[in-house]
Formats: C-alpha cells, structure tokens, sequence
C-alpha cells in the first residue's frame, strides 16, 4: 500500500505548474520522500558536483552519487521500475532538473526531483547518512 501511495504521489507531482525551464519534470516533497526512505522501489540520486559531494560529510540516505554530465554512460544501468529521485544543491531546479528532463527523454517515466533539493533536506532536520 506504501508504495502505491509513493506512486499517487509522483502522478500528483506530475500535474504540478512547474517553471518553464522545468516543464514536464516532477517535484516530490522532502516529507513525501522522508515518508519512503528505505523503499525498494525508490532509487535516490546525488547529483551534487564532486567538490559539493567530497567535501560534505552526508547525504540523503540511500543516496548514490552520479555525474551529472555523465548522463549517458550511468543512465543505461538505471532500472525503469524504480522511481528515481534526483536532487542537487542548486537554487531551484538547477542540475537535478536538466539531469530529470533527460531521463524523462530516455523513457524513465518515474523519474522526479526533489523540491528544494539539498539544501532543503539538510535545513529540515531530516536523517542524512554519512557519506563514505
């Protein structure tokens, strides 16, 4: 049941009025996401720069670190069950959004990003996991 709510809340997210620079990519909320933590159908991606993921000691838990202008060569071992969250430490959509419209293009139609992104999560309290 868990997991058909995660999936309602992406369709949901879908119909947001997202800016023009982000048509068509989705927003989850950082409860919706701390609400599914841990679920095995949600596959969490960092798409922090280098620098931005060496030098902080956390991140979101579960969260696996992808270059963001490497697209291409991870994006073909994502598997397309899962929901893919993406976030970043832009303002605003930034990185997470472009990096979200390309896979959104490549068929992962589960694929959405966090609102707020990093910087968000990491204000609200919420669990962060070390980064090792």
């Amino acid at each position: 049941m868990k997991n058909v709510l995660f999936a309602l809340a992406i369709i949901l997210a879908c119909a947001s009025v997202l800016p023009a620079a982000a048509a068509n990519v989705p927003l989850i909320s950082k409860e919706e996401v701390r609400a599914n933590l841990g679920s095995p159908s949600l596959l969490i991606l960092d798409l922090r720069t280098r620098k931005q993921w060496e030098t902080s000691p956390y991140k979101i838990p579960g969260a696996h670190w992808m270059p963001k202008d490497k697209v291409d060569l991870w994006a073909r071992n994502l598997p397309l069950n899962k929901t893919i969250l993406l976030y970043c430490a832009c303002d605003g959509m930034g990185s997470s959004g472009v990096v979200a419209q390309e896979l959104l293009a490549k068929g992962f139609s589960h694929t959405c990003v966090l609102d707020g992104g990093w910087h968000e999560w990491q204000a609200s309290g919420y669990p962060l996991q070390e980064r090792r």
